[in-house]
């Protein structure tokens, strides 16, 4: 398969901490493609969310598609 032709979903499960970054990510559904899933968990490091005084679990899809 190339790479041009993936497509799928990953799901993240990930701890924010009270700066608001993203800890503990763990693929809670793959996209069945390795490539994808690595870029989901790439794209979870650079996000900030809204930072509280207790550490909280959020969960976020990544879709890639073509077209």
């Amino acid at each position: 398969m190339r790479l041009d032709e993936l497509e799928g979903t990953t799901v993240l499960s990930f701890q924010v901490d009270a700066d608001g970054k993203a800890n503990n990510a763990r693929i809670t559904k793959t996209s069945g493609f390795a490539v994808l899933d690595e870029a989901a968990l790439e794209s979870l490091s650079v996000c900030v969310f809204k930072p509280q005084a207790a550490t909280y679990w959020l969960s976020q899809s990544y879709r890639f598609s073509l077209g």
